[in-house]
């Protein structure tokens, strides 16, 4: 793949992840402060209002603590978005992002500064 291929590709990423992250970022006001969990079932219908979908409340916030401990655990949020849309290529990347987002948001909000701004 030729560089400005490689950078249209990855400003679009940066464009679509920064969206993404934005509008999770909003998550943190419901989860309250930092030692606060962000109710599960709220948790699913705001993934819900943006397709993405879990059989439970609780596999939703059990995939949820998944990309905490991940992300806390030092894995870039390049590589955790990877093995999200790995694992459900249903999940554009838009949603994967927000889903990265959102979990960080209403579970381990200590762990905002490892994403990207």
């Amino acid at each position: 793949m030729n560089t400005f291929a490689t950078n249209r590709i990855s400003t679009g990423v940066r464009t679509t992840v920064g969206a993404a992250l934005i509008g999770a970022a909003a998550l943190v006001g419901f989860a309250g402060p930092a030692s606060a969990a962000l109710p599960d079932n709220q948790f699913a219908t705001i993934l819900n209002q943006k397709g993405i979908t879990f059989s439970s409340p609780a596999s939703a916030v059990q995939q949820a603590n998944i990309v905490c401990d991940k992300i806390g655990g030092g894995e870039s949020f390049a590589s955790v978005l990877q093995e999200l849309h790995t694992a459900d290529p249903t999940l554009s990347q838009y949603q994967a992002a927000y889903f990265i987002g959102a979990s960080v948001g209403g579970y381990c909000p200590q762990n905002a500064s490892a994403l990207p701004h």
